[in-house]
C-alpha cells in the first residue's frame, strides 16, 4: 500500500519499483529504531544513565575506527558495484576492499587500545569494557557492515532489510536473556552482545556471497587504491565529520559536564532524530539507482524523485517538529523519567528541526556523489562540524545545560542546508521545494500544534500514556484533515483554472 501511494505521487507505474524498495527498506527501519527506543529505557532503569552514556560513547570510538579502516577505498565498491553486470566482475569490485578493510580494521583496533586506555577508559572511569573486545567487536561489525552493503548495492533490498532489521533484534534479545538470568547489565555485556549479534549475521551473509563471488582473497592493486582513496578520501573524512556532527556533542557534554549528563541527552536526540529515519532510508535506496540513471543520462529522472522524495520527508518532518514542542516533555517523562524530561525536553524539538536540514542536505548531497564531487560534500560537512564544536563549548560552558546542544546542532545543519542549496543551484539533477508549498505546510502543523496544546489543557488530559496517545492521535486527525482540505481546494482550483 505505502509503495502505491509513494508511486502514484512519483508520477505513474514506472516509479513503483522504486517506491517498493523505498516501502520495505523503511519498514525494516523502522523496526530498526524501535529496537532502539525499546534499549533506551531499558539501560536507563535497569543499569542508569551512567552506564548508558558510557555504552554511547563508546560505541562512537568504535565507529571512528571502523570509518578509518576503510581508507576511503569502499566508497568505489559503492559507486561502482551497482553496475556490474556479472558475479565474477561483482567478485573484483567487492573482495578486494573487503579484506583490506578487515585487516585495517583488526590493525587499527590493536592501535587504538592505546588511546582507549589513556583517554577513552579514564572518563569511563570503572564502566569501561576490557580492552580485548574492540579487535573483536570491529571484526565482526566489519563482517557485517560490509556484506550488508554488498546486497544493497546490488539492488537486492530485501536481503539488506532483513539483515539490518534482525540484527538488532537478536541484540536486544540477548541482552534481555542475560539481564533474566543474572539481574545484571553492564557495559562489557552490551558490547559482547553486539559481537555475537554481528558475527552471527555477517558470517550468514559472507557464506551466500562466497556462493556468489567466490572467496579469492586478493589485494586491491596499487592502482585501484590510490583510484579509491582519490575518490574515496574525502568521503571517508566526511563519515568521520558526520560521526564528530552526531557523536562530538555528546563527547563535549560529557567533558564540560559529565558521564551522566550524556545519558540524560542521549534519549531526547533519539527522539528527535527519529525523523531522519526517512532520508536516510531514501538516500540508501536511490544512490544506486542514482549512478545507474545518471550514467544513462536519465537526470530529469532522478531530480524528479529526490523533489519527490524532498516534499514527502517535510510533509511528515514539519509536523513531528512543531509537535514534539508540544508533547516532549511528557513523551520523555512516561519513557525515561522526570530528571531526564526536566533537563532535556527541549533537545527533542530542536534536533527535530536540525532533522529537517539534515534530511535535506542529506538527499541534496546524493547529487554530489554521484557527480563525484566528495570534496565539496567534506568541505560542507568540515563548516558543520566546525561550528557545531565551538557552539556547543561556547553555550555549555555559560549555561552548563545539555539543551543548548540542541541549539548548536540546529544552527549549524541550517548553515550547512544554505551552503549545498548554493553548490546545486543549477544543477539538473537538484530540486527546489517551492516557498508557497512550504508556507502552507508550516502554517498547518501550526495550527495542529495550537489545537492540541489548547485541547489538552481544554479537557485537563491526564498525565499517563493513555492521555499523551490521545493527544498524538489528535494531532495526526488535526494534521490530516488540514492537509486534505488543502489539497482538495487545491485541486479544485486548478480544475476550474483548466
Amino acid at each position: 500500500m505505502v509503495g502505491v501511494v509513494f508511486g502514484e505521487l512519483l508520477g505513474g507505474r514506472q516509479y513503483f519499483d522504486v517506491a517498493r524498495r523505498i516501502s520495505v527498506v523503511f519498514v525494516g527501519q523502522m523496526l530498526v529504531f524501535v529496537q532502539g527506543l525499546i534499549l533506551i529505557p531499558i539501560i536507563i532503569k535497569v543499569a542508569g544513565e551512567e552506564i548508558y552514556g558510557s555504552y554511547v560513547l563508546v560505541l562512537a570510538y568504535m565507529g571512528v575506527l571502523f570509518a578509518i579502516s576503510s581508507f576511503g577505498i569502499t566508497f568505489s565498491c559503492r559507486r561502482w558495484l551497482p553496475t556490474t553486470q556479472n558475479n565474477e566482475e561483482k567478485g573484483r569490485v567487492f573482495l578486494p576492499q573487503f579484506w583490506f578493510q578487515l585487516s585495517v580494521a583488526l590493525m587499527l583496533a590493536v592501535a587504538g587500545g592505546w588511546l582507549y586506555v589513556h583517554f577513552v577508559a579514564p572518563a569511563l572511569q570503572s564502566m569501561s569494557p576490557s580492552l580485548w573486545l574492540l579487535p573483536i567487536y570491529l571484526g565482526a561489525y566489519t563482517v557485517y557492515s560490509q556484506t550488508a552493503d554488498y546486497f544493497r548495492d546490488t539492488h537486492r533490498i530485501g536481503v539488506f532489510t532483513m539483515a539490518t532489521t534482525s540484527q538488532p533484534y537478536l541484540f536486544i534479545s540477548i541482552c534481555l536473556s542475560a539481564y533474566w538470568f543474572g539481574r545484571h547489565l553492564d557495559l562489557e555485556l552490551l558490547v559482547g552482545s553486539l559481537i555475537v549479534t554481528y558475527s552471527c549475521i555477517g558470517l550468514v551473509l559472507f557464506v551466500r556471497i562466497v556462493r556468489e563471488v567466490g572467496c579469492r582473497v586478493s589485494w586491491p592493486t596499487r592502482q585501484d587504491l590510490q583510484a579509491g582513496m582519490t575518490f574515496g578520501m574525502p568521503m571517508l573524512a566526511t563519515s568521520l565529520l558526520e560521526i564528530v556532527l552526531s557523536n562530538g556533542d555528546k563527547f563535549i557534554i560529557g567533558s564540560i559536564l559529565s558521564v551522566r549528563d550524556v545519558g540524560m541527552y542521549v534519549p531526547a536526540y533519539t527522539i528527535g532524530l527519529l525523523i531522519m529515519l526517512f532520508p536516510r532510508i531514501i538516500s540508501a535506496v536511490l544512490l544506486p539507482m542514482l549512478s545507474r540513471e545518471c550514467d544513462a543520462g536519465e537526470e530529469h529522472k532522478a531530480a524528479h524523485i529526490l523533489k519527490t522524495s524532498a516534499k514527502v520527508y517535510l510533509l511528515i518532518a514539519i509536523p513531528y517538529a512543531v509537535g514534539s514542542m508540544v508533547l516532549a516533555h511528557d513523551l520523555l517523562r512516561l519513557y525515561t523519567n522526570l530528571a531526564i524530561a526536566d533537563a532535556s525536553y527541549r533537545v527533542v524539538s530542536l534536533v527535530a528541526v536540525a532533522a529537517i536540514f539534515n534530511g535535506l542536505i542529506l538527499l541534496k548531497s546524493s547529487v554530489l556523489f554521484v557527480r563525484l564531487d566528495t570534496r565539496f560534500i567534506l568541505n560542507v560537512n568540515l563548516i558543520m562540524a566546525g561550528v557545531s564544536s565551538i557552539l556547543n563549548i561556547v553555550l555549555l560552558s555559560l549555561f552548563h545545560q545539555v539543551w543548548v546542544s540542541g541549539v548548536a546542532v540546529s544552527l549549524s545543519y541550517l548553515m550547512g542546508y544554505g551552503i549545498v542549496s548554493w553548490k546545486l543551484k543549477a544543477d539538473v539533477m537538484n530540486f527546489h521545494v517551492e516557498w508557497g508549498w512550504l508556507l502552507v505546510v508550516l502554517s498547518i502543523s501550526c495550527v495542529m500544534g495550537i489545537l492540541v496544546y489548547g485541547l489538552r489543557h481544554l479537557f485537563a488530559w491526564g498525565d499517563g500514556v493513555g492521555s499523551l496517545i490521545g493527544q498524538m492521535m489528535a494531532g495526526v486527525a488535526i494534521y490530516l484533515l488540514c492537509i486534505g482540505g488543502w489539497y482538495a481546494f487545491h485541486k479544485a482550483t486548478h480544475a476550474r483554472a483548466g
